[in-house]
């Protein structure tokens, strides 16, 4: 996460290495970050959108297989 101005940072999204499950990312390709501060990444190799909500532990598959 990061904010205009801001130095420092933290992890919200992908921390748990590399796989197929809610908290993991395989490939990740594109993120944006939408007006209610939720990650949505773009799983390239797992052909699936993942959206972590503010202070989600684990994220939503919209697309794909989870």
């Amino acid at each position: 996460q990061y904010r205009v101005g801001y130095n420092g940072g933290r992890v919200v999204a992908g921390a748990n290495g590399k796989g197929n499950r809610l908290d993991q990312l395989d490939h990740p390709h594109c993120v944006f970050v939408d007006h209610d501060h939720s990650v949505c990444v773009s799983d390239k190799n797992k052909h699936r959108v993942m959206v972590w909500e503010d202070n989600a532990k684990q994220g939503t598959a919209f697309t794909g297989s989870q």
